[in-house]
């Protein structure tokens, strides 16, 4: 999510912090250059490890059970 922000709405921020505790640490260490590679050869490395399914357009996760449905006239048969 926070990439494919950043890959959009980028150039307006200066920086991101991600604030983590001892215990997930070492899961963000390994897993920051596949979402936030820093050389050409780390991404090319990363590739194969990325979940074919990352959300939507901004990287938000889709949940279709989850989604609000609006109809014009709530409550009246159609």
């Amino acid at each position: 999510t926070v990439r494919r922000f950043l890959e959009i709405h980028g150039e307006t921020l200066e920086k991101v912090v991600f604030a983590v505790s001892e215990l997930e640490e070492a899961t963000y260490q390994k897993l920051l250059p596949l979402y936030f590679p820093r050389s050409l050869e780390e991404e090319v490395r990363s590739l194969p490890y990325l979940p074919a399914d990352i959300g939507n357009a901004e990287g938000e996760p889709v949940v279709p059970e989850r989604q609000i449905r609006i109809t014009e006239k709530p409550g009246v048969p159609d």
